[in-house]
């Protein structure tokens, strides 16, 4: 079964930057998370949004 989410390391091994890049990302309101009993969590549905939304705007770049 697949997990619908993922702690902030799991989060930031899954999109391949580093755990401060992730809590950078989080804190400026790029990636949306949620604590559950002081741990925090990204959904998986959150990383592939976001990921898309990378994939757009390299998209953009390149052709502007």
């Amino acid at each position: 079964m697949d997990r619908l989410s993922h702690d902030v390391k799991a989060s930031a091994d899954r999109v391949h930057v580093s755990r401060a890049t992730m809590w950078r990302l989080i804190q400026d309101g790029e990636i949306n998370s949620f604590k559950i009993r002081g741990k925090r969590y990204i959904t998986e549905a959150e990383l592939l949004r976001y990921l898309a939304q990378q994939e757009q705007a390299e998209r953009e770049r390149v052709t502007a």
